[in-house]
Formats: structure tokens, C-alpha cells, sequence
């Protein structure tokens, strides 16, 4: 996913590796060791509804498709 695609995304479903999960944050952070800024991707699990996932936000996909593609080059 693209930073400039997660307003309009928030508090939708989206998907990480094989499960469904709701996007619920974008967080900046930067790294201590080369300084570099990144951005994180604040998942809710779909199945459980008590479970939260951090996760590289170009990792989040929007459609399940995409997902598995991704999840099988891995």
C-alpha cells in the first residue's frame, strides 16, 4: 500500500500475507541506526478483533489477490 492510499482505506478490510485485517493507523518512525523515516501499518485482526499487527505498510495489500502473490515469491 501506498501512503497516499491509506485516508482513504482507514478502517477498512485489507490483507497481510493470508489474513483479512482492518487498517486502523499509519505510524511514521525513523530508524535509529541509518536515520532513515518509514512507515508502519496499525492492522486490527478481522478474526479474533483483540489481536493488533505492526507491519511494513507496503506489506498491506488491498486485495486478496495481491496478497498471495506477494506471500508466494516470499
Amino acid at each position: 500500500m501506498l501512503l497516499s492510499e491509506v485516508k482513504k482505506n482507514l478502517n477498512k478490510e485489507v490483507y497481510y500475507k493470508t489474513g483479512k485485517y482492518k487498517l486502523t493507523g499509519c505510524i511514521l518512525r525513523k530508524n535509529e541506526h541509518n536515520n532513515e523515516f518509514f512507515y508502519v501499518a496499525e492492522l486490527l485482526d478481522l478474526t479474533s478483533n483483540r489481536s493488533i499487527v505492526y507491519c511494513r505498510l507496503s506489506d498491506v495489500k488491498l486485495n486478496p489477490e495481491q496478497a498471495v502473490l506477494e506471500n508466494a515469491r516470499r
